[in-house]
């Protein structure tokens, strides 16, 4: 583990970061994976916590990666929808305070789930993105959604007048052990690419436009995208109105970039 972070001094920051994230691996890891039930609290410190903040942990550019204990600044602007405020947030100081979010993450710590909760974690951390990027001008917002030991990261970003695009950029298998570590290994040029992502989106823009944003989604508009009561296979068509057109795009990030790109030059 000391030779893991030595190589740190001699590598590129983001590639120091991704060797931290190993580092604190091993350190929390089983030699093998658990058979017994894992608590979430149990998953977000010993399998989640060493990868997000070994990656996003950066005080000397003032960036915390912090697990939730008080409310952030974009719960206040949808308090019923984010009533259980996001599990972390990715912070930019504001000298000795905390000030506005970079990034959020949600994690659940099994895949059998009522898919009702992660859905509305995953429309939760939509809007806490979206009203970040309001709120405080950014170019983008990064997003992480943890099930079990699958975590998908997505980038928010204001792309045009009304529409806010929730893209993924990412999706990363979490180690259930030290023997699993090397699969973790093979992500290395996605979880870099992520990195540079976050650090050239998640930041205040330039060229601020006030007039292409929308109020976000309220309680009710959010009741009908995500009812408890309505069958799981049900075609979802969800009505269109001056709210926040928000969508959900899988593609490959070289793709992304492009298209992000593109859209700039126009």
């Amino acid at each position: 583990m000391i030779q893991v972070y030595s190589l740190c001094k001699t590598v590129n920051p983001n590639e120091a970061k991704f060797l931290k994230s190993i580092a604190k691996l091993i350190e929390k890891l089983p030699n093998q994976a658990l058979m017994d039930t894992i608590k979430e609290t149990e998953h977000c410190q010993r399998y989640v916590e060493p990868i997000l903040s070994g990656l996003f942990d950066d005080p000397e550019k003032e960036v915390l990666f912090r697990w939730t204990s008080v409310l952030n600044e974009e719960y206040n602007q949808d308090s019923s929808i984010s009533s259980a405020r996001p599990d972390s947030v990715m912070t930019r100081m504001d000298g000795l305070f905390f000030g506005f979010s970079l990034g959020f993450a949600e994690i659940k710590h099994t895949t059998s789930t009522f898919k009702y909760l992660v859905s509305k974690d995953l429309i939760r951390l939509g809007i806490l993105s979206k009203n970040s990027i309001d709120q405080h001008d950014l170019q983008g917002c990064l997003t992480i959604q943890v099930v079990g030991f699958q975590m998908i990261v997505f980038l928010t970003t204001l792309l045009a007048d009304g529409l806010y695009v929730m893209v993924e950029i990412g999706n990363i298998t979490i180690p259930a052990s030290i023997r699993e570590i090397p699969q973790y290994l093979t992500n290395s040029d996605e979880i870099i690419s992520i990195l540079e992502c976050f650090q050239t989106w998640c930041s205040p823009s330039t060229q601020p436009q006030p007039s292409f944003k929308r109020k976000s989604l309220d309680d009710e508009s959010f009741a009908r995208l995500v009812s408890p009561s309505r069958s799981a296979k049900r075609r979802l068509i969800p009505a269109i109105d001056d709210y926040t057109c928000l969508f959900f795009i899988p593609l490959p990030l070289s793709l992304i970039l492009l298209l992000f790109d593109y859209i700039t030059l126009i």
